[in-house]
């Protein structure tokens, strides 16, 4: 699951890709990246400039709250799009859920889960300009 998931997220970024845990999870790419071991060592990374794509491959295991916070980190100051693929638990789809993430899928005990910029927040069906005044209540109500 992880090797086609990366290289399906590989070839549709066009700018830098971050890759975050072991190198050995993720495949050789000619693409600029920066490499970093611990998901923590986000939370030290200056907010200079947004990058394309990040890819996290880790189990999650340490200190929730410092984890969070760089997860929460990537998604509003460093990265554009964010996959994550992590050990599969229902607290782990929990946490990541309730900062935004979206469960991709599961597999053979491996949770993908992501994050994107530009369709992260899914607009309503009232929330449009034939809803917007209420035509079909004017004359009706006096407020």
């Amino acid at each position: 699951m992880m090797d086609d998931t990366w290289q399906l997220a590989l070839q549709a970024a066009e700018g830098p890709v971050w890759m975050i845990g072991d190198s050995a999870h993720f495949p050789a790419t000619s693409q600029s990246r920066l490499h970093l071991q611990h998901l923590e060592e986000v939370l030290e990374r200056p907010a200079e400039q947004q990058v394309e794509l990040v890819l996290v491959a880790t189990a999650l295991r340490g200190d929730a709250l410092r984890e969070d916070q760089a997860l929460a980190r990537l998604r509003d100051l460093l990265a554009q799009r964010i996959l994550l693929i992590t050990r599969d638990e229902d607290e782990l789809a929990t946490r990541l859920l309730s900062l935004g993430y979206r469960i991709l899928g599961r597999n053979s005990g491996q949770l993908a889960a992501g994050f994107d910029l530009h369709d992260y927040k899914q607009c309503p069906e009232w929330l449009n300009a034939r809803h917007w005044a209420n035509p079909e209540n004017w004359g009706r109500f006096r407020w």
